[in-house]
C-alpha cells in the first residue's frame, strides 16, 4: 500500500488553502511628535509649544497622572463667563510632494455641554496672526463626549492634511466657562504627524 503519495497531496493542498497574501501598508516615518513628557512644567515656559488665552484667563496647563504627561484645559471655577484658550505646535514644515496624516489621543472629564464648552482642531499658517481673525476651516475628527467616561482616552481618527503644504503649525482651540455646563475639562496627548 503507497500512501506517500496521498499525504505529500493532502499537504501541498493544506498549504495552500491556509497560506494569505498579505499586503502591508506604506511605512511613513513620523515627521513629528508630542507626548508631553514634561518634568515640572508649570507654564508654557520652557517649552515649544504655546498657550494663549483670547477670552478670560484659562489657559492649557501641562499634567501629569500615572506617570503619563499630557495638556489639559478647564474652566472650572474660572469664575469667568467664557474662556477660550488655543494650544499651538511650534513650526513644521511640509513637503508639498507629500500627502501627510495626523493622530492624537482627546479625553474629557465632567463635559455636559460642547456646544460652548468644546474643542477645535485647526492647521494654522506659521506666520503670527490674531487667532481671533483666523479665516481657516475646523478639522472634524472623533471628539470626546459628555457620554464618554471621565478620563478615557480617545483616538481622534487618522486625519488627512493633504490640503495644507509649507510652514504650518497645529492648533487646538478649547472653550468653556465658569457654570456648570461649561465648566468641563479636555486632555490631549500623543500628537502624531506622518
Amino acid at each position: 500500500m503507497k500512501r506517500f503519495p496521498l499525504i505529500a497531496f493532502a499537504m501541498v493542498l493544506g498549504s495552500c488553502l491556509f497560506e494569505t497574501e498579505t499586503t502591508l501598508p506604506e511605512y511613513k516615518p513620523l515627521l513629528f511628535f508630542e507626548d508631553f513628557q514634561y518634568e515640572n512644567v508649570e507654564n508654557f515656559t520652557n517649552s515649544s509649544w504655546e498657550s494663549i488665552s483670547t477670552q478670560g484667563s484659562r489657559m492649557w496647563t501641562f499634567k501629569t497622572f500615572s506617570n503619563n504627561g499630557y495638556v489639559e484645559f478647564s474652566a472650572y471655577n474660572s469664575e469667568e463667563n467664557t474662556n477660550e484658550a488655543w494650544l499651538i505646535s511650534p513650526e513644521i514644515e511640509l513637503n508639498p510632494s507629500k500627502e501627510y496624516f495626523l493622530t492624537f489621543k482627546t479625553a474629557q472629564h465632567h463635559l455636559v455641554d460642547t456646544t460652548q464648552n468644546g474643542i477645535h482642531l485647526y492647521i494654522v499658517p506659521s506666520v503670527e496672526q490674531d487667532l481671533q481673525q483666523i479665516s481657516v476651516k475646523e478639522i472634524p475628527f472623533n471628539k470626546p463626549l459628555p457620554e464618554d467616561a471621565n478620563y478615557q482616552w480617545k483616538a481622534s481618527g487618522i486625519i488627512s492634511i493633504k490640503n495644507h503644504t509649507g510652514k504650518i503649525k497645529i492648533a487646538f482651540k478649547a472653550t468653556g466657562g465658569t457654570s456648570s455646563t461649561m465648566s468641563g475639562a479636555y486632555m490631549i496627548d500623543e500628537l502624531k504627524l506622518f
